[in-house]
């Protein structure tokens, strides 16, 4: 048992989970404020005739993308049908740019969630003393 140790395993799994599950809780929550935030945005862009797909309250990376390209291709189309409607672009834009938000969270998340191993330094001209191997 060390310092932070409890004889009670049951309460040291119960207060793990909760520690581990923090993380996931507020990024739960981070995303699901931002797919309402590009829903809405994505809302203002079918109002304006066009179908663009809502996220559903958990979507995933893919999906994410996926919308994202196809707003990509509606602003393209926009911008060459109709370069002189800014106002309809310019929710096209938003959109985008919400969407962009969540794919940096998922990005920011998956790196916090899997973190990338640092290279091992392996010198080939090393002798494995420790020492340097043309001291003076």
């Amino acid at each position: 048992m060390g310092l932070f140790g409890n004889s009670d395993s049951e309460g040291g799994e119960k207060m793990e989970e909760e520690n581990e599950t923090l993380p996931h809780q507020v990024t739960q929550m981070r995303v699901s404020l931002e797919v309402e935030h590009a829903n809405d945005w994505i809302r203002r862009v079918n109002h304006e005739g066009w179908d663009v797909y809502l996220f559903p309250d958990k979507p995933t990376l893919g999906q994410i993308r996926r919308i994202d390209e196809d707003l990509k291709r509606l602003y393209d189309k926009i911008s060459e049908n109709r370069p002189t409607d800014k106002e309809e672009r310019a929710k096209v834009l938003h959109a985008r740019q919400a969407v962009r938000e969540l794919l940096e969270i998922y990005s920011v998340y998956d790196s916090i969630t899997h973190p990338v191993d640092e290279p091992t330094i392996n010198d080939s001209s090393d002798d494995g003393d420790g020492g340097v191997s043309n001291a003076v």
